[in-house]
């Protein structure tokens, strides 16, 4: 484990073990939100048949929110409940720093400043898999950043189970894939 040399060092006095949030986790509302959470899990299983039916492209974020060296992973309480970078899908005519301004201020409450785009995935050719090595990537990904000065997060508790700051030294255990591609392309760092 390399030291801390970050400005959120200080934050905490006692060392943090591995998978420890950097910050305390998001304030969730769970009291009246469980039939909104039932609602994302329907809705997503109604887009997939869609998906499968009309085979779009889209192109979608993930957010790489930043304060010193901590970073932003989120659950989503639909589909994959691993660990994740936070982000969503690009409306149409809209840029992707647009997209990650919007999606981070509804499912965070989160301010950032000064986004930057860090890369982009693009999705594979075919829509069906030809292997099963092969990807599930049908969607194209941008990879944003910014800089987030108050580290309070307001996670919408009916789309996230939880919310958290981490840094590449104290991942969470049950990290999604896609975080995989980050931290290789250096993108965490």
């Amino acid at each position: 484990m390399r030291p801390s040399t970050g400005h959120c060092s200080h934050r905490r006095a006692r060392a943090l073990g591995a998978g420890q949030p950097v910050y305390d986790h998001a304030v969730m509302d769970r009291s009246s939100r469980a039939v909104a959470r039932w609602g994302y899990r329907l809705a997503l299983a109604l887009l997939r048949v869609w998906w499968a039916i009309r085979r779009p492209r889209s192109d979608g974020v993930r957010c790489v929110l930043r304060d010193g060296e901590a970073f932003v992973l989120v659950r989503h309480s639909y589909g994959d409940s691993r660990w994740m970078l936070p982000g969503g899908r690009m409306r149409r005519g809209e840029r992707a720093l647009e997209t990650a301004a919007r999606e981070m201020t509804q499912e965070l409450g989160v301010a950032a400043t000064q986004w930057r785009e860090l890369g982009y995935l693009r999705a594979r050719s075919g829509y069906w898999r030809t292997s099963r090595t092969q990807s599930y990537r049908r969607h194209g990904t941008y990879y944003v950043t910014a800089d987030v000065h108050a580290p309070a997060l307001t996670a919408r508790a009916a789309e996230l189970l939880d919310a958290g700051w981490f840094t590449v030294e104290r991942l969470p255990a049950g990290c999604s894939d896609a975080l995989d591609v980050a931290i290789a392309n250096g993108w965490l760092d």
